[in-house]
């Protein structure tokens, strides 16, 4: 059965975080069909088969460094940017752990506001001296939705001195086309679309091999084997996809009111106007932009 419902509230937090797209279901799949060997288990294994694997499937010549999670991904990047450039632009509402990692290596951070005017919108116009600043940001976005299109991307880079797209709610293989900025970097999860949220795995992308090299420096030189046995079944059976197709259909079998009242949708979660604030009797998370009151729902399997 899927259920939809948000266990973010003081009432109900867990360990097994419907923010990340748990599909006990397909998970069994994957039980049944990878078999651990002693030598999965006594050697160690490093990532470079699978960063090929994600290389071909993400039809791209990128650099591919891995992590355990998006979250280390992030703290690595941090980590190597800052050394040189304190100076930070993070839209918000934004994944909390970037902010606490740029403060933790004593970064300034400008905030710009994410705004709702029929639309949702952010504006890094106005920011001064962009040139000298990282600007990491989401896309798509949660909750607002917001997907930074080609060729805003490509504005960005040529506006800032590096560019960090968060892309944990795409689908982790998704092609990537015509972006290979120097100064762009991508962090994808296989956390939410990616099923595997408990085994941690994420990976980064850069079209630099000087920013490579450094963020090689502070890598784990080898991950989990059952991990990479599990990503190398995910990418070559399309789980994602059928993570996707799942959320999909589920989203499709809301009532007409309740569709009528949805703002905004990307990945696992539904955004609704303030007329939705609870659905099957469990309180949605609240957010406010521009004094509009806005909640957020998950779609996970119980």
């Amino acid at each position: 059965m899927i259920r939809h419902t948000i266990r973010e509230s003081n009432h109900t937090a867990s360990y097994n975080n419907s923010n990340e797209c748990l599909f006990p279901s397909i998970a069994n799949e994957l039980i049944d069909n990878i078999k651990l060997t002693a030598n999965d288990i006594i050697k160690y294994h490093s990532t470079f088969n699978i960063e090929q694997m994600l290389q071909r499937k993400l039809n791209s010549d990128g650099l591919i460094f891995c992590n355990s999670g998006s979250e280390c991904i992030i703290k690595q990047i941090v980590e190597c940017l800052s050394k040189d450039n304190k100076q930070w632009v993070i839209p918000h509402p934004t994944f909390e752990l970037t902010d606490f990692y740029c403060q933790h290596y004593r970064c300034k951070v400008e905030k710009p506001l994410y705004v709702y005017k029929d639309h949702f919108s952010i504006d890094l116009e106005h920011i001064l001296n962009a040139h000298q600043k990282i600007l990491y940001i989401v896309s798509p976005h949660n909750p607002t939705g917001v997907t930074l299109s080609l060729e805003v991307i490509n504005n960005l880079c040529k506006k800032y001195k590096y560019v960090i797209l968060d892309q944990a709610y795409m689908l982790p293989g998704e092609p990537i086309h015509n972006l290979n900025h120097k100064n762009l970097i991508l962090i994808r999860s296989f956390s939410k679309m990616g099923l595997i949220t408990g085994l941690r795995f994420g990976f980064g992308m850069c079209f630099d091999n000087k920013l490579f090299l450094k963020f090689n420096q502070i890598r784990p030189m080898y991950l989990n084997s059952f991990t990479l046995k599990c990503i190398e079944y995910i990418i070559s059976n399309d789980i994602p996809l059928k993570i996707k197709n799942k959320i999909d259909k589920e989203i499709a079998k809301f009532e007409p009111d309740v569709k009528a009242n949805i703002v905004a949708q990307a990945g696992n979660f539904v955004l609704f106007n303030s007329k939705i604030d609870t659905y099957n009797q469990h309180q949605l998370k609240q957010y406010t932009f521009n004094k509009k009151i806005f909640f957020r729902m998950t779609v996970f399997e119980s």
